[in-house]
């Protein structure tokens, strides 16, 4: 008796999930790389910075059983600056990951700020860039990304 009712509080679990329809498996909806180059204003020192580089983004997106849309956003970001007066030079290379959930339908905006360090290539100070993401889907699902970057002092 006692192996029978486990028996069936195993069917009971295992059947509502097979039956229950799949989601969809992640579908990549952007995959671009942008060359950029960036000036950028030390707000430690005055000087202007000129950065170049590359940022390459990658956006997953899947639909739930609830029909809540899943977005998995990987950045990943590499870029050489030199100081325009100085000539110090520094290399950035940055990865990172973000995810969001958004409600049933296009229309919606995100947007998150990054942290990362602009690594001196001597014995000078390290810099902080700010990096901050902005997706949205329009009314017609049309998905449209961007970034904007700038130096600020840490202190």
């Amino acid at each position: 008796m006692k192996k029978l009712k486990i028996l069936l509080l195993a069917l009971s679990l295992i059947v509502p999930a097979l039956m229950a329809p799949a989601s969809a498996s992640a579908e990549v909806v952007l995959n671009q790389r942008d060359a950029f180059t960036l000036i950028l204003g030390d707000s430690c020192t005055g000087e202007v910075v000129t950065v170049i580089g590359e940022t390459h983004r990658v956006i997953r997106s899947r639909v739930g059983y609830d029909g809540t849309t899943h977005l998995d956003i990987h950045v990943d970001s590499h870029g050489e600056g030199i100081g325009n007066s100085s000539g110090k030079r520094y290399v950035w290379n940055d990865s990172s990951d973000a995810s969001t959930n958004n409600p049933v339908g296009c229309e919606f905006l995100h947007s998150f700020v990054r942290y990362a360090r602009l690594i001196s290539k001597g014995h000078e100070t390290n810099r902080m860039l700010r990096i901050t993401f902005s997706f949205s889907y329009d009314a017609d699902c049309v998905l449209t990304g961007g970034s904007t970057m700038d130096l600020i002092c840490t202190g």
